[in-house]
């Protein structure tokens, strides 16, 4: 879930070459995908440029996404056994 997780959102595979690299189907990568939502193993951040108080409608292309990799590389090793580095 995790590896499906980081390749996808990290490294910004597309679904169908995430399962080809998993040797899944693309509806499994689609369902790991929302199952590593659930679970919080992925997480977004929004970070917007401080002091922008206008609504964020009229500002998306100032908000910026990004995932949390060192949070999915961490619970990654707890969930898998591995602990901490």
């Amino acid at each position: 879930m995790a590896d499906a997780a980081e390749l996808y959102w990290v490294h910004g595979m597309k679904v169908a070459a995430v399962a080809r690299e998993l040797d899944v189907s693309t509806s499994t990568v689609s369902r790991l995908l929302s199952e590593a939502k659930r679970r919080h193993i992925i997480e977004f951040t929004v970070n917007r440029q401080e002091g922008s108080a206008l609504d964020p409608r009229h500002h998306l292309e100032e908000m910026f996404i990004s995932t949390q990799l060192l949070w999915v590389l961490l619970r990654y090793r707890m969930l898998s056994g591995e602990g901490l580095p």
